[in-house]
């Protein structure tokens, strides 16, 4: 009962929902014979296989002669990587990157990958705008999550100290 307690607390937390459902052991030959330790006839199984939304096999880890849909997967990490955020954060990082990417559309600048200058030119308007230094930061925060998700990584990880004064 303490260990449900300790997982219901630190789901509450962090804001993640949970749902559990039992299935009987006579339908989920799979986790029994995991729970068993029949490992070998577990890995063997040449049922693991799933399927795409677009009908394409995709493999399952266990399953050897499946192939794989590259576009599936890609959209299954697109897909978990836009659900790693709540909701208001993801319409705040949205509101951040389109008015990132329309400045630098209307200034003829390359915004990504982002450089210092660029970002510098991008947040001084937005303060004489009168936004607070609170929704400035959510935006860079926006900006940085375009970089990852196109997979360039995190642009604020390198020093930036004009960035740093013109931020306070």
């Amino acid at each position: 009962m303490h260990l449900m307690r300790c997982l219901s607390f630190f789901l509450a937390r962090w804001g993640v929902s949970l749902r559990c459902r039992h299935i009987p052991g006579v339908q989920n030959g799979e986790a029994d014979a995991l729970l068993r330790n029949a490992l070998p006839s577990f890995g063997s199984r040449s049922e693991r296989v799933c399927h795409s939304s677009s009908g394409q096999v995709v493999g399952v880890p266990g399953a050897r002669n499946a192939r794989l849909d590259q576009g599936g997967l890609d959209q299954h990490v697109q897909s978990f990587f836009l659900r790693g955020l709540a909701d208001n954060t993801h319409r705040v990082y949205h509101t951040g990157q389109k008015r990132y990417l329309d400045f630098c559309s209307r200034a003829g600048l390359r915004g990504v990958p982002a450089s210092e200058g660029v970002v510098c030119k991008f947040v001084a308007p937005l303060a004489t705008e009168g936004l607070k230094h609170r929704t400035i930061k959510s935006y860079m925060a926006g900006v940085r999550h375009l970089h990852i998700g196109e997979g360039l990584g995190d642009p604020f990880l390198s020093p930036w100290p004009k960035l740093h004064y013109v931020l306070r």
